[in-house]
């Protein structure tokens, strides 16, 4: 008999037990640490440059050109705006509603680069070095309508494909 020794396959029993509640811990706590350093931050994305803050939750992201970038056409309230970022896939470009600033452009018309039926406008293009969470320090009007991002842009500029009513599908 046994008296108070416990059998080989009950201490096995235990260990098992033991490393499990272990590994159950270790995967709760590496969970937690991560939800506490990423917090409210948005979706990981796969590549790109994200800008600093807009300021007021005033963010805008535009699809890209493409061959299905007038279908994804996105909807813009008028104001004033500037790129800050970018980030893909697919390719989106990220705008800030900004104030105006009467040393820049107020507004400025685009050279191309659009499908037929829309129009291209001049926003700026704020992707160079930054200061953390600086918002870009002005923007030039777009008109309220639908919008992708164009590819015929001068440097330090991103073109807006503009239409009044959504683009159809193709």
């Amino acid at each position: 008999m046994n008296k108070g020794r416990t059998t080989p396959s009950a201490t096995r029993r235990r260990r098992r037990t033991s490393r499990r509640v272990a590994e159950i811990a270790v995967a709760t706590a590496v969970a937690a640490s991560c939800g506490a350093t990423v917090g409210p931050a948005t979706p990981a994305l796969a590549g790109g440059s994200p800008g600093p803050y807009c300021a007021g939750s005033a963010r805008t992201d535009i699809p890209a050109d493409g061959p299905a970038a007038a279908s994804r056409a996105v909807r813009v309230e008028g104001g004033f705006y500037a790129q800050t970022g970018l980030y893909w896939p697919p390719t989106t470009a990220i705008l800030c509603q900004e104030p105006p600033n009467t040393h820049h452009p107020l507004f400025r018309a685009g050279r191309g680069g659009c499908a037929s039926g829309t129009l291209p406008f001049l926003i700026p293009n704020d992707l160079g070095p930054v200061v953390a969470g600086s918002p870009p320090p002005w923007g030039t009007f777009l008109p309220p309508g639908w919008y992708y991002l164009g590819n015929d842009a001068p440097p330090g500029w991103s073109d807006l494909c503009w239409a009044v009513t959504k683009p159809a599908t193709s």
